[in-house]
């Protein structure tokens, strides 16, 4: 299946949209609500972690916030906890229904001809070598 297009607000208020078959690059797309979902907000450290493990060139993260309360409850938390990948602000769920997405944490990535290629409900450890690996490999055989 297709990648859906991405499309609504980063946490700068500028619009950002991107259709995920143009990304030349391994994407992991983190649906979640970090105001209200705590195993949402415990899974961040880990996700900064494999952000920072991968080049930019091979290598995408990109959170999807359903938090009603948009900038204002997703901006402190990104501070609080350092986040350099970007944040994409969906109050009203438009892109979590393109995605199919009916719990959080959901993560998903995506191939670098836009092909979902897997997904994973709750929290996931991406620091774990298994979690890494599988990025890792997906980098490798399509680079």
């Amino acid at each position: 299946m297709l990648a859906p297009l991405l499309s609504g607000c980063t946490l700068s208020e500028e619009p950002k949209a991107q259709a995920t078959e143009e990304i030349p690059k391994i994407a992991k797309v983190g649906f979640t609500a970090p105001d209200f979902c705590e195993p949402c907000r415990a899974e961040m450290p880990s996700m900064e972690a494999l952000y920072k493990s991968f080049s930019r060139s091979d290598f995408e993260i990109l959170a999807v916030s359903s938090d009603e309360d948009g900038i204002q409850s997703v901006q402190p938390f990104q501070e609080a906890f350092h986040l350099s990948f970007p944040l994409l602000l969906d109050e009203t769920l438009h892109v979590s229904d393109l995605y199919l997405v009916r719990s959080i944490p959901t993560s998903i990535l995506i191939d670098r001809k836009g092909v979902i290629t897997n997904r994973f409900f709750g929290a996931v450890d991406w620091e774990d070598p298994k979690q890494k690996n599988l990025v890792g490999q997906l980098i490798r055989f399509q680079s």
